[in-house]
């Protein structure tokens, strides 16, 4: 139904298109319209002319001279009406589309799109916004890092990922017109750069959360989400772009024909293992997996390794910025798309970075009590220190044992001193003997 609808509106405005697309109309029309304005001011001086001719014959003026006052007013009305009607035309119907950066301008026709695509410079539009008219259009590179992406894993860890996309509007620039004004199209459709940037960012944060609780995709864990960077391009690939890349001709999942056929080869995740994974002692990581593949006769199985390939260039050159893919529906190329960084955030963050912060304490402290211990030794050696004094002199050197002098000082008054003198005097040993002489 929609098709045929579609094409019921082409067809009604089908005489707009082939009228707009015929070459030189613009021009012709701009000529016909300059060459009618001369007409008119010509008529006009003439016109003129007659008039200062008749008056002058009336009020009986007549000779050389007023006959060329004649003349010079209907020149004079000439170039007035020429300058004052053919340069506002010309200052309205030339109009510029930009080379840097650069545009593309989709040709309007009596205010409807048209199949002419507009190439930069100087273009002429006869009776602009009225008769011809365009849609002037950005197809220069736009680089996005999208706002970091928090997603919760099946151990309800919050991982936060960072997306960076480039794309611009338009392509197949290398193609023929009917595929490059039907993709421009399709990209006012889509609300040019606001409308295509809220879609892509709804698809990759809702494709996001899809994947992480998937139980057939999904990771199992967060440490798993962090280390699939590849899976998770993949399926924003896919997600994005749709029926706009080939297809992999295989009921197995491609996430794990990708991770299977990836280089290095990378082990099956969790919850990959049951299906896919050993199935018996002797057998391989992939048993699962290598057991099916072996019953896809040689051809299919050359041809499933071919688009398997395929994908991977696709996501490899989105990873590096090489890639060209067309986006029919947005009417987008896509140059760039990757993950830059995917970050363990919340309560599980914190408690993981405690665990590291305490392990790294017990590390540093082993370390230091294993010097303690060395120099302990050292100085303990061959007797020249006792063990205890030893012990305690590293520790007071570390600060683990605290040592302090404290000094008073008393004040004594001349009286007490005198007394304390004759007390000691008494005390001591030749006073002792001369009183017993006594």
């Amino acid at each position: 139904m929609q098709k045929v609808k579609q094409e019921t509106s082409e067809s009604k405005n089908g005489w707009k298109v082939k009228i707009a697309g015929l070459p030189g109309l613009r021009i012709f029309i701009v000529l016909v319209t300059i060459l009618f304005i001369l007409i008119f001011s010509l008529i006009a001086g003439f016109i003129a002319k007659g008039l200062c001719q008749y008056v002058f014959t009336k009020i009986k003026l007549s000779g050389g001279f007023f006959s060329g006052v004649g003349w010079i007013a209907g020149l004079i009305l000439f170039f007035f009406l020429t300058h004052k009607l053919i340069r506002p035309f010309l200052e309205d119907t030339i109009r510029e589309i930009p080379a840097d950066p650069p545009h593309k301008g989709v040709l309007l026709f009596l205010q409807e799109r048209t199949m002419e695509i507009l190439d930069e410079g100087w273009r002429l539009f006869p009776f602009y916004q009225v008769l011809f008219g365009a849609i002037v259009i950005d197809i220069s590179k736009n680089n996005e890092d999208l706002p970091p992406q928090e997603v919760k894993t099946p151990d309800l860890a919050n991982l936060s990922f960072e997306v960076s996309i480039t794309w611009s509007a338009g392509g197949c620039w290398d193609k023929g017109k009917k595929e490059q004004i039907k993709l421009l199209n399709n990209y006012i459709m889509s609300g040019k750069k606001p409308g295509v940037e809220k879609i892509y960012r709804d698809v990759i944060q809702s494709r996001l959360r899809a994947w992480v609780f998937a139980e057939d995709e999904g990771p199992a864990s967060w440490q798993e989400a962090i280390g699939c960077r590849d899976e998770v391009i993949a399926t924003l690939v896919k997600a994005i772009l749709g029926d706009n890349i080939p297809t992999i001709p295989s009921d197995i999942p491609t996430n794990v024909l990708l991770r299977y056929f990836s280089v290095p080869r990378k082990g099956p995740l969790e919850y990959q293992k049951q299906k896919w994974g050993k199935q018996t002692e002797q057998g391989s990581n992939w048993e699962g997996l290598e057991t099916q593949l072996k019953e896809i006769e040689g051809g299919e199985l050359d041809a499933l390794k071919k688009a398997i390939k395929e994908r991977q260039n696709i996501i490899r050159t989105l990873r590096e910025g090489n890639g060209s893919l067309v986006h029919e529906k947005l009417g987008i190329t896509i140059h760039l798309l990757t993950i830059n960084n995917v970050t363990l955030v919340g309560p599980v963050a914190e408690a993981v970075e405690k665990r590291a912060k305490e392990k790294e304490e017990r590390i540093a402290e082993t370390t230091e009590l294993d010097h303690v211990l060395e120099k302990v030794k050292k100085l303990s050696k061959e007797g020249k220190v006792p063990k205890e004094l030893a012990v305690e002199m590293t520790q007071t050197e570390r600060a683990k044992i605290t040592k302090t002098v404290n000094e008073s000082k008393i004040s004594l008054s001349p009286e007490l001193i005198s007394l304390l003198k004759k007390f000691m005097k008494l005390l001591s040993p030749s006073s002792n003997s001369k009183s017993v002489t006594l």
